[in-house]
Formats: C-alpha cells, structure tokens, sequence
C-alpha cells in the first residue's frame, strides 16, 4: 500500500508544471472571451438568461457568441478528459495502458476544428466590415476574440499532448516494475508504430525532395485552385440570386446583374481550372521522370544477387507502374485535395451567411463522415498495397515465361505459367 501510494504521488508530481499552464491557459481564454462576447452587450445580457432569446444577440458577422460557446466546450472537453484519465492513472493496480490512443487525436482534431472555424468567422467578419464599410465596436471584440483564440488553442492543445506524454511514461516505467512481460509487449508495440510513423513522414520528405525544382508551378497551381474553387461556389450562389429575382419583375435589374456575375465566374472558373490541373499534370509527369530515373540508377548500382532473387518482370512493374503511383499523389491527390479544402471553406461562409442555423444542423454529420473517412482510407490503403504487390509478382511472371517462351513450350508448361 506505502509503495503503491508512493507510486501514485510520484505519478501525480510529473505534470504539474503542464497542468498549472493548461488551467492558466484554459482559465485566460474563457475570460477574455467572456469580456469579448459580454461588453458589447452589457445592456442586454438578460437575453442570455433564456436560450430561446440568444438569437437576438447572435450576428455571424459581428457577433462572438459563437466562439464563446466553442472556447467553453473545447476547454470543457480538454479538462474533462485529463480529469477521467487522471483519476485511471492514478490507480495503482491499473494494468492496462490508462491512457487511449484515440484521446491525442481527438485534442488534435478538436483544435483543427476550431482553427477552420476561426478561419471561417474572421473571412465572415471581413465580410461584414466590407459591407458596412465601418468598423463597428462589436466586430472590434470579435476580431480580438478571434486573436486570443487562436493562441490559447495551439498552447491548450500543446500542455495537453505534454500531460499525456508524461503520463503514459510514468505509467510505462511502473508497468516495468509490476509486469515485465506486459512491458516487453508494450515496448514493442510502441516501437512499430514509431516506425511506421517514420518511414510514413521519410516517404513524405522523399515525395517531397523529388518535386522541389517544380515548387514555384505547384504554388501557381495552388493559387489557380484556391480562384477556381472560388468562382465554382460563386457559381452556385448567383444561380440562386437570380433564381429568386427572376421570379419579381421588379427585380429585374438585379437579376440581370447576378447573371452577369454568373458569366464573369463561369469564365474565371474554366479558365483557372484549366491551368491548375495542366500545371499538376504537367509537374507529375516531370515527378514521374525524377523518381523514374532515380530508381533505375539504383538498380543499376545493384550486386547481381539481387537480380538473382529478384524476377525482371516484378523490377519493371515497380519501375512503371509505382513510380506512376508515386507521382500521382502530386499530380492527383494534392490537387483534389486543395480543391476541395477552399471549396469547403467557401461554401461555409456562403452557408453560415445564408442561416447558420441550417450550417449548425449539417455539421452534425460532419464526425460520422470523418469516421468512415478514417475508416476507408486505413482499408483503402491495405487494399492498394496488396495491388501493387499482386501486380508486381504478376508482372514478374509473365516476364519470364515470355523471355523464355521456348523453354515453356518444350517443357508443356502453359498450364503452369497461367495458375501463376
């Protein structure tokens, strides 16, 4: 009982430097957010006492109340989790790992939420500055709301991520003490995933060491994305202006001007999307050459044992069809993937301006898409591996039995070649 209790004090005294900082952290941006969202509305803060009534303190675009409420549930979920894990971890007789692989990447997702949030209400609040083209004492305090916000967030989320850390060494180094067999498993379950995490982010760097000479193409190709992304939500938007207007002739004027603009963003759209993908096209085939031309000196620079145990025909199917797939994560995957990110941004602004109401409601499936998400890339990446794998075994066999048809003729070995 004195060493168990022992233990857990000495548990306990790890983290408190982290943990003072994260309450301070914690306890600076809940009030400065308070004063940012009250002050403003000091003469009416008995709307607050009913929250049938908020609506008539809410603007999207000068009002804050909205990033009060999501800086008291991130912090709310951020102590709540450290406090149950706490009290699992403070169990001396726990065994098992205390601490969820899941909690690091929900903090994680939690303040990634919470930035493209931030992104989204500072592009409204411009927004409603343009408009009224006047900076109203309200959308002051939003903007230093905004500010303090997306400070406090990275230093939440960083003493957060520390307190873990610690914690699971604490309990790793009593793991030892008590179980040493469980110790061993877990060491070498933490080791495999640090190397898979390493070879993920050397692949990354490698990717990335081949495209560098096409950099200034892929940040023109970025910008001719982010344009055409723009003008295809716009699209969208002046089809419905002029839907409505076209329905009063008295609007009539106005619903020729949205046309107007519908015409300006057809023709922007076309054009920048035209370029974007020409310039990804045009820098994955050059990707493809570099990664080409760097494996094939490679295998050049081989012993010939290697080429002993290896089948011609799999070597060329890694030289053709990897390199491809490769390249394609620069020329495709990234280009889908910049698209897609300014569109969604896009489209939040014109929602949340049209009735953040409905944009609240479609949010909600947002954590059930991000799982089968999760879910189907872990299963689509399984499934692309064992392709690429089937293909180059496949290759390597139709090789051989081709370079040396007249042995597999002489030999009757048709069959053979084709169970293969």
């Amino acid at each position: 009982g004195d060493e168990g209790s022992g233990m857990a004090a000495a548990r306990g005294r790890g983290p408190a430097a982290s943990m003072c900082a994260l309450a301070a952290t914690c306890a600076v941006e809940v009030g400065a957010n308070s004063w940012c969202f009250m002050w403003p509305i000091r003469g009416q803060i008995h709307f607050l006492s009913r929250a049938s009534t908020w609506g008539k303190l809410y603007h999207f675009n000068s009002s804050s109340m909205d990033v009060w409420l999501v800086s008291i549930a991130r912090n709310a979920f951020f102590v709540a989790s450290l406090a149950i894990i706490s009290c699992r971890i403070l169990d001396s007789r726990a065994v098992v790992v205390p601490i969820p692989r899941l909690i690091p990447k929900c903090f994680v997702t939690f303040a990634i939420f919470s930035y493209c949030f931030l992104v989204v209400k500072a592009i409204g609040v411009l927004y409603g500055i343009a408009k009224k083209h006047s900076l109203e004492p309200e959308s002051a305090w939003l903007i230093a709301s905004i500010f303090v916000n997306s400070l406090s967030i990275y230093f939440t989320c960083k003493f957060a991520l520390q307190i873990l850390g610690q914690w699971r060494k604490q309990w790793a180094s009593s793991l030892a003490l008590r179980s040493p067999l469980l110790y061993e498993e877990y060491r070498a379950e933490e080791e495999e995933m640090e190397q898979r995490k390493w070879k993920s982010r050397s692949s990354t760097r490698v990717l990335w060491s081949f495209a560098k000479p096409d950099s200034w193409l892929l940040a023109v190709a970025f910008v001719c994305g982010c344009i055409a992304a723009a003008a295809t939500v716009l699209i969208s938007y002046c089809i419905g202006k002029a839907v409505r207007f076209a329905s009063d002739e008295e609007t009539r004027s106005e619903m020729e001007a949205y046309i107007l603009q519908l015409l300006f963003a057809i023709i922007t759209c076309a054009v920048f999307t035209a370029i974007r993908g020409g310039l990804f096209t045009y820098v994955g085939a050059r990707l493809n050459c570099r990664i080409r031309r760097r494996l094939f000196e490679s295998l050049l620079g081989m012993e010939q044992g290697y080429f002993d145990k290896t089948k011609t025909g799999e070597l060329s199917s890694r030289l053709n069809n990897d390199t491809t797939t490769m390249s394609n994560q620069i020329s495709l995957n990234v280009n889908v993937f910049v698209r897609s990110v300014v569109q969604i941004v896009f489209v939040i602004v014109v929602m949340l301006l049209t009735s953040w109401k409905l944009t609240c409601v479609t949010f909600a499936m947002v954590p059930f898409t991000i799982l089968v998400a999760q879910v189907y890339g872990r299963f689509y990446r399984k499934i692309t591996k064992r392709t690429q794998d089937r293909l180059a075994d496949a290759g390597g066999i139709a090789d051989e039995a081709l370079s040396s048809m007249s042995t597999v003729k002489s030999m009757a070995a048709e069959r053979v070649s084709k169970a293969d």
